[in-house]
């Protein structure tokens, strides 16, 4: 009995080896896969994908099972596990911003003698007539002539005096409008300055949409890309630090055209008023200027049909004639710019009121900044999410990982169920594309799996190989000798068999399935030993201990055979004698433990 205990600790101790062995090669297998294999658990059997490479359809696993994507693109794709999301179309916020109106309203000034920044009437620059020299003997035929001059000089006195007080009252009406073209000048700025800003913001969410859509889903390839749009110069920066005008400035722009329209209105009324009184007495000032160019000339005209002008008397005539014509074409340019005037003042009240519109379209309150404060936004949380997401990258690939991968996902299917019900889940991965500006974008199914869970239990049928002896025992007659007692008869064991097969069926538990061929169990089984009565009769024996499964369906198992054993009854002994009444062998049987190995097979 002692060695028979020996043998089934050693058998025992092998069949453990072999299952703890066959275990850590199964591990090992394990680490040596890719990384996305190496996060399987508890033993668990784990699906890996990779998106990158296309879609997966009708996938199935045995559960319980880790299912797990990778080369997802989670900058472009909203990834859902088992959910289908439905989006409402994403507002392209680029497609709202539209550039300011780069003309921005400008003031014109009346055609003047003297042009400049602002209307104004041209001032007499002649030296005014010549004051009649000193002569000898007046000469009484050029009096007339000179009597003409002197009326010529009186009458340019009274202009130069009426034109100097017009043009001191037409620069207090001009005010206004110089006030409006330095404005004007300060609106096209910051209408510069929007639209540059306006195009940084477009051409960065162009640029987005075009890393977006076009760029690989494979992992390193879209992290080179995601660097190269959080770089420096990229258009995607540089939408992001584009600035708009100052708001404080464009409300103060604002106020200060809502004054000038106040302004321009009652310089417009205040000159109406004034031109009605004003404007007759400057065309009589010039037209007496033009009464006295004409006396002249008919005086000289007179003179010189009787008389041969000299040097002098011609000189004079013309110095006289010349500074007329000059004061003369100053009146005439000043009289266009008043009549002009009214009509300045009109275009540039309306070009007040453009001018307040467009400022108002840089205002805070505006819809114009509205969709460009909006289309920024949607830049920063773009930048911000890809910056989160290398940061992760960055952790998971240090040494030791600090973080998951964000580019793969896992979902886990357990096998909860009743005791012997078998479950199928049906995992599933959808992404919706969150590229701005699609139209209706709808979940896509980019992954199906079913994770079954059969029931752990299962039946096998097979052989059992028992190391148990199986003994046979007969009864011989032995021939008496001469001279001795009567014949006898002798128990002779007639067969000993150590390793015998026997028929197998057997119920096993499976308690772990590291992956999709090996799988470990605890089994039970019961065999048919059929034989003689000479051996003892068929017995009913068991088998169990550990068990290996391969692909499910053959299964090893090395434990502990109990059998029964045959011996020699009665107190009779093997090759002992017998009286020739005994024609059989008396048997008894018992059971025993010993070594046993089943070979089985599943029932499908």
């Amino acid at each position: 009995m002692g060695n028979s205990a020996l043998v089934l600790k050693t058998a025992l101790a092998v069949t453990w080896a072999c299952a703890l062995g066959a275990l850590v090669c199964v591990q090992q297998a394990v680490e040596a896969q890719p990384p996305c294999q190496a996060q399987q658990t508890h033993g668990k059997p784990l699906g890996c994908y990779d998106i990158a490479s296309g879609t997966y359809t009708g996938e199935m696993l045995r559960g319980p099972a880790t299912i797990t994507a990778f080369n997802l693109n989670t900058i472009r794709y909203d990834y859902q596990f088992g959910s289908a999301t439905n989006y409402q179309a994403a507002q392209n916020l680029w497609s709202g911003l539209s550039a300011m109106a780069t003309q921005a309203p400008t003031v014109t000034a009346p055609q003047t003698a003297a042009p400049g920044p602002q209307p104004q009437l041209a001032k007499s620059e002649g030296t005014g007539l010549a004051t009649p020299p000193r002569r000898a003997p007046r000469d009484k035929a050029f009096a007339p002539v000179q009597e003409a001059m002197t009326r010529a000089q009186t009458a340019d006195k009274s202009f130069r005096q009426v034109n100097e007080d017009l043009s001191a009252k037409l620069s207090d009406f001009s005010s206004p409008l110089t006030k409006l073209a330095v404005e004007a000048a300060t609106l096209k700025r910051y209408q510069d300055q929007a639209n540059t800003s306006t195009g940084l913001v477009t051409q960065g969410g162009a640029a987005l949409t075009a890393y977006l859509s076009s760029t690989s889903d494979i992992t390193s390839e879209l992290v080179e890309a995601t660097k190269g749009q959080l770089a420096n110069n990229s258009p995607l920066i540089e939408g992001i630090q584009a600035k708009w005008p100052d708001s404080d400035k464009v409300v103060d722009l604002e106020n200060s055209l809502a004054d000038d329209a106040n302004a321009l209105n009652n310089a417009s009324n205040a000159f109406s008023s004034y031109a009605s009184s004003e404007l007759p007495v400057f065309q009589a000032a010039l037209a007496a200027l033009t009464t006295a160019q004409a006396q002249i000339n008919t005086a000289f005209s007179q003179f010189k049909a009787s008389n041969q002008p000299n040097q002098q008397q011609q000189g004079e005539v013309d110095t006289e004639l010349g500074n007329l014509a000059q004061e003369i074409k100053v009146g005439q340019t000043n009289l266009a710019s008043l009549n002009q005037m009214s009509a300045l003042f009109t275009a540039a009240i309306a070009q007040c009121v453009t001018a307040s519109t467009s400022a108002a379209a840089l205002s805070p309150s505006s819809s114009t900044y509205s969709n460009f404060a909006a289309a920024q936004a949607a830049l920063v949380h773009w930048r911000d999410k890809m910056a989160s997401i290398l940061d992760a990258w960055n952790k998971s690939q240090a040494n030791p990982p600090g973080g998951p991968d964000p580019f793969a996902m896992s979902r886990s299917a357990d096998c909860g169920f009743a005791f012997s019900r078998t479950k199928d889940t049906v995992v599933t991965l959808t992404r919706i594309d969150l590229t701005p500006g699609l139209s209706n974008p709808t979940a896509q199914t980019v992954l199906t799996v079913t994770v079954e869970c059969t029931s752990p239990f299962s039946l096998s049928a097979g052989v059992a190989f028992s190391t148990i002896p199986d003994n046979e025992f007969a009864v011989a007659p032995t021939p008496g000798t001469v001279g001795t007692s009567n014949p006898t008869n002798t128990i002779y064991q007639t067969s000993a068999s150590r390793f015998h097969p026997l028929p197998l069926a057997m119920v096993n538990a499976r308690f772990a399935e590291p992956n999709e061929h090996v799988a470990f169990y605890g089994s039970f089984g019961i065999a048919a030993n059929i034989r003689d009565q000479s051996a003892g009769g068929s017995t009913a024996e068991y088998l169990m201990g550990p068990s290996v499964g391969l692909f499910r369906t053959m299964i090893f198992t090395a434990g502990v055979h109990l059998g029964s054993r045959a011996s020699v009854g009665q107190g009779y002994t093997v090759n002992g004698t017998a009286p020739t009444t005994l024609t059989t062998a008396p048997i008894n049987t018992s059971y025993t433990a010993g070594f046993g190995l089943g070979i089985s097979f599943t029932t499908p």
